[in-house]
């Protein structure tokens, strides 16, 4: 996302004013099943999870980001993969572990 904003700055004659969807897009798509099973690999913890046979009303089937504005705009595309993704804040969760230790239990 970083790398995003600053390249918005850079060329802020051609966003400005603008509003742009930003995502992982169609290639980055994941489920919530499939997230908490990626996230029980990287940390070792295992999620029991219910399922439920009828769908609330706020309830998303799927939503997929369309960043096909920024994609023209700026020539953008998502760098990182979801598995990259979740294994780097993984990490960075298990470095300031301490630091955050009263925002995780």
């Amino acid at each position: 996302m970083f790398d995003l904003i600053q390249l918005e700055i850079n060329n802020i004659d051609k966003v400005n004013g603008q509003i742009f969807n930003v995502g992982g897009g169609l290639e980055n798509s994941i489920s919530l099943l499939e997230l908490t099973k990626l996230c029980e690999e990287f940390t070792g913890n295992k999620i029991n999870i219910n399922s439920a046979n009828e769908d609330r009303p706020a309830d998303l089937i799927s939503y997929v980001t369309d960043n096909s504005k920024i994609e023209k705009t700026l020539n953008w595309k998502p760098k990182k993969n979801i598995t990259d993704l979740v294994k780097e804040t993984t990490d960075w969760i298990t470095e300031y572990q301490d630091i955050l230790k009263s925002i995780l239990n």
